[in-house]
């Protein structure tokens, strides 16, 4: 240290002078605490200082403390120049912070004494918030792992011993990121345990990926009926050396005639075997894969030469004789059977979205293309019919009037459809929908009025254009009535319909009528607006007028109505 026995007195001062300031001032208060906590073992770095002041050499103190009554009255130590290794840690430090790894480093008495950059910006702290006990670990684990992890991991320093876990881990951000832990057992050059070096390495992703491939099988699961799959492993030439029952039911082999063949000449069609025999070559030559570390799917032959596809893993282990491959291998012939079905599925369903509403479409393939029998419930009916449109026929060219029927078809399936409805059928230039029907809702009423006035008010831009091209005005009727109605399939084996009968819907084409007799575009019955009041009311009804009770033909008794005109639905 360059100074005599004679300069350091009979104090610690003169020694302390000889420390950086700031290591002094820690050194000291380290030892302090050792005092008040009646320590026997101490153990201290500092900085020495040169002669000019500059700091360049670093030693480490260590020794014990001696006590009398609780009174510290004596101190024995030595101090050994640790300056090397200060450096080379230094480099190491930096190396780790590198690392794309969490590094740390924990004391004897699990406290962390050092953490690279990757390890403090994982958990958002600085090493003065962690170092020196400050940081309680057992915090920022999973409460599921955390019992395990607390087991094993003081088994392991209490025995000295290297320790691996996986466990979940709270980053910075509160999301628990699954980490793969290392924790190698250190230890100094005198064989004294010194703690941990950690190696924390995020496999988040790899877990992710794992649960769901866990999914994916339990998926096939659930759609196979197989729940065993063939296991086969081959050696380096392709021969099998293992071949279990699965694979005997699978593939129609028995063990003992499948064993010591090759894999190519029993399951691989005969077009694809040199293909196979090539790919073995480059890979064990040093080249790549496209088998391993994914699922593929191959045809492969069965015992009887008929074909059947397999979905296929293989993973490769190295033993002192060779590599081994081990294939799993699943008969998904099912699961094409149910994708084919799927895709015919799909073709029906769009063949009769060409005839019946969004709603009937998933009755009929709910029921395989039947609707039961006969049913009564209640329903709103609705009929919209073109005013004069038979007169306007006759001065029209036949190409326009399709053309007005198709636009005007188009404007009607989009309101039905937006509001739930049915469309039954198509009357010329009149429309039946039914709300409530295959199976009634809880807005029926509401949902048919809604769409009414969608139907007006898309007939109303649709004027605004003709407006524009010099054409007349459409004007339409549509009229509603709420009931009880039967439900049932009429027509004959070759071509049946689904439909509905019954009062409810002589009174809606009755009330539809009487729209150009009072002029108006909508006209509705009582017991719609009764059945709309008892749905918790709605909007929709929101301009309507009470008109007088009026005589229905082929109706008892007269039935009272609310109108709304198409210039006060306007555009909405």
């Amino acid at each position: 240290m360059g100074i005599s026995i004679e300069d350091l007195g009979d104090g610690p001062a003169r020694l302390f002078e000889q420390f950086d300031p700031i290591d002094a001032a820690a050194a000291s208060a380290h030892l302090n605490g050792r005092f008040q906590r009646e320590r026997n073992k101490f153990r201290f770095e500092c900085r020495l200082r040169a002669g000019n002041g500059s700091l360049h050499r670093w030693i480490v103190a260590r020794g014990l403390i001696v006590y009398d009554h609780g009174q510290p009255i004596r101190v024995v130590g030595s101090l050994r120049e640790i300056t090397d290794f200060k450096r080379a840690e230094a480099k190491v430090r930096t190396l780790s912070n590198e690392a794309p790894v969490l590094l740390c480093m924990i004391d004897p008495e699990d406290r962390l004494i050092f953490a690279n950059r990757g390890f403090l910006s994982f958990f958002g702290r600085t090493l003065d918030d962690m170092a020196e006990g400050r940081w309680d670990w057992t915090k920022d684990i999973h409460p599921d792992d955390l019992p395990e992890t607390r087991r094993r991991y003081f088994e392991a320093l209490r025995q000295h011993k290297t320790l691996e876990i996986e466990h979940r881990v709270r980053r910075f951000d509160g999301q628990y990121r699954w980490v793969h832990e290392t924790e190698v057992a250190r230890f100094t050059p005198e064989g004294t345990f010194a703690g941990f070096v950690g190696a924390l390495v995020d496999i988040t992703d790899r877990k992710r990926a794992e649960a769901d491939l866990r999914v994916s099988e339990a998926r096939v699961r659930a759609i196979l009926d197989t729940a065993f799959d063939a296991i086969i492993s081959m050696d380096e030439s392709g021969r099998i050396v293992e071949f279990n029952q699965a694979a005997t039911r699978i593939f129609g082999h028995l063990p003992e005639a499948a064993i010591g063949r090759e894999l190519a000449e029993l399951l691989i069609p005969r077009e694809l075997r040199e293909a196979h025999r090539a790919g073995m070559r480059r890979y064990l030559a040093g080249g790549q894969s496209i088998v391993f570390g994914r699922l593929a799917e191959f045809e492969a032959m069965h015992a009887d030469g008929s074909r059947l596809p397999i979905e296929l893993s293989v993973t490769e282990v190295l033993l002192p004789e060779g590599r081994l491959f081990t294939g799993i291998l699943r008969d998904i012939s099912e699961r094409k059977r149910w994708q084919a079905q799927l895709a015919d599925a799909d073709r029906q369903r769009a063949v009769l979205a060409r005839h019946f509403s969004p709603n009937m479409v998933e009755e009929l393939m709910r029921s395989g293309g039947q609707l039961d029998d006969v049913r009564a419930q209640p329903i709103t009916v609705l009929f919209a019919d073109i005013f004069n449109f038979t007169a306007m026929s006759a001065t029209t060219q036949m190409t326009e009037v399709i053309e007005l029927l198709r636009r005007f078809h188009a404007l009607v399936e989009e309101a039905v459809f937006a509001n739930n409805g049915t469309l039954d059928k198509y009357i010329g230039d009149g429309v039946m929908a039914t709300f409530g029907t295959p199976w009634p809702g809880p807005r029926d009423a509401t949902n048919a009025v809604a769409c009414a006035r969608h139907l007006v008010c898309g007939l109303n831009r649709w004027n605004r254009e003709r407006e524009l091209a010099a054409q007349q005005p459409l004007h339409i009727g549509v009229g509603l009535h709420y009931g009880e109605a039967t439900l049932g399939n009429v027509g004959s084996a070759r071509r049946f319909e689904h439909t509905v009968v019954g009062e409810v819907v002589n009174l809606a084409s009755r009330i539809e009528h009487l729209t150009r007799t009072l002029d108006v575009a909508l006209l509705i019955s009582d017991a719609v607006v009764e059945a709309v009041n008892r749905e918790a009311g709605h909007p929709v009804l929101a301009g309507f007028v009470q008109t007088s009770a009026q005589a229905i033909r082929g109706h008892r008794k007269r039935i009272g109505l609310w109108s709304l005109t198409a210039a006060a639905i306007g555009v909405e």
